[in-house]
């Protein structure tokens, strides 16, 4: 009863009478395009795409030179082809060029963002008020695709931000209440499950949200436990990491309910997600264009995702490549929906890191624990033993080495008490024969 209040009156009222918000009109846009034909999809994503490359040309410093020297006009495009004509930007590009990305008739008024720095490089960028709006819209259709809508009693298995005054505990506290969801801090459990079961059993959600890595390894201790939580789930939504189908097995085993996939990340939100027939991850291709650089396109054919935000004009991300690989489906989902489909997304699985206990270590940790901190410029954590982490750390004159005891501290309480730590001090770190950089390195068995 209370999330159909919440979903049509209470949230509605707050995102536009109080907030000022369009979020529910850009909701409603989008929950009607979602049974268009691909025609009329790919047209619709045609014609924003078109409004933000003359608005990239006219506005934003970086794009007008890059454009010029290759000789491109926004009226050079003239289907989905012509935007491989124009070149990848990528995490260094927009580290080098940041004032120069940001539009002139948008200065000053974007919101500032970071992400968790997956690739072992947090990076900085900027989105609009109204670019914000229509990604809680899309997301919010997304999980309304597994049943998992707005107001619905929801248990995020999730990571927390790890510094929060007592002001904003307070103001979080209250708007979750108002959601009506409870964050289980997968950071702060240390792996202990059975306190988790006993809570998360009390609490009753219908809707579980959470990272692959900690919910798989709970699902394992429910099982070899014999526990059964008799939840009444609507849905089970994962996402931060790639979903592995031995893992999506023993999850549903678990909690007895299906595992309904999402592809996303901070630079966008949700890129992608499965509908409640499980047959592929939808592409929502009026909110983005979702590029698989190298494939030929053809199913199961692996290519690095390239990503076009349509909605962004603040700091207009033009095929932006964000480190991911993913495969396309050739089918079309039997729910109906013609939005184009991801068969899966690779590459995603940061190395587990091995507690001295033998349980893991979720690969988002490091990433969300080291993201917020200024003056770091690139991270690497190794495992050489199961007593042992090397830090690896790239910084600059902002960087300030008091914050490294409470780092420490973080993550002695995530691992062991006895936990040798190493702080390494690079000028850079090192990348694998392919030229990547791995964020977390184990040389321990799992």
């Amino acid at each position: 009863m209370y999330d159909k209040l919440f979903s049509k009156y209470f949230y509605p009222f707050y995102e536009s009478k109080l907030r000022k918000r369009n979020t529910f009109s850009y909701y409603a846009e989008y929950m009607s395009n979602q049974y268009l034909s691909l025609d009329e999809l790919e047209y619709v994503q045609g014609e924003k795409l078109k409004k933000l490359l003359q608005h990239c040309y006219e506005n934003v410093a970086y794009y007008k030179n890059l454009w010029d020297g290759l000789g491109f006009t926004p009226q050079d495009y003239k289907g989905p082809g012509d935007l491989k004509l124009l070149p990848v930007l990528t995490k260094d590009i927009i580290k080098n060029n940041y004032n120069e990305l940001i539009a002139e008739n948008y200065r000053d008024k974007t919101i500032a963002k970071a992400t968790g720095g997956s690739t072992g490089v947090p990076l900085r960028f900027a989105i609009t008020r109204e670019s914000y709006e229509k990604r809680v819209a899309v997301t919010w259709r997304g999980y309304e695709w597994s049943g998992a809508g707005l107001g619905k009693k929801t248990a995020y298995i999730w990571g927390q931000d790890f510094k929060y005054t007592f002001i904003n505990k307070l103001k979080y506290g209250l708007y979750n209440q108002a959601f009506n969801r409870k964050y289980f801090n997968v950071f702060e459990y240390n792996h202990n499950f059975e306190r988790l079961a006993v809570e998360l059993k009390a609490y009753n959600p219908k809707v579980i949200v959470s990272f692959v890595t900690p919910l798989y390894e709970f699902a394992v201790y429910l099982l070899a436990n014999n526990i059964q939580l008799d939840l009444a789930l609507d849905a089970i939504v994962t996402g931060a990491e790639a979903l592995q189908s031995h893992q999506r097995d023993l999850i549903e085993k678990a909690f007895s309910k299906s595992v309904t996939n999402t592809y996303g990340c901070r630079e966008f939100m949700l890129l992608a997600a499965e509908c409640d027939r499980h047959e592929g991850m939808h592409i929502n291709i009026d909110h983005v264009v979702l590029e698989l650089e190298n494939s030929n396109s053809l199913q199961g054919d692996i290519g690095e995702v390239v990503i076009t935000d349509l909605s962004n004009y603040g700091m207009p991300f033009i095929r932006y490549k964000n480190g991911d690989l993913a495969s396309y489906s050739d089918k079309d989902c039997s729910c109906g929906r013609r939005l184009p489909m991801l068969a899966s997304v690779h590459g995603r699985v940061l190395d587990a890191i091995k507690r001295p206990d033998g349980s893991l270590l979720p690969g988002e940790f490091f990433p969300h624990l080291l993201k917020d901190l200024g003056g770091l410029l690139q991270f690497q954590i190794v495992q050489n033993d199961i007593n042992s982490l090397d830090i690896n750390l790239v910084t600059d004159g902002l960087f300030e080495k008091s914050a490294l005891v409470e780092i420490e501290a973080v993550i002695r309480n995530a691992m062991h008490e006895d936990l040798l730590i190493s702080f390494n001090f690079l000028e850079a770190i090192p990348t694998t024969d392919m030229g990547k950089t791995r964020v977390t390195i184990s040389h321990v068995e799992l």
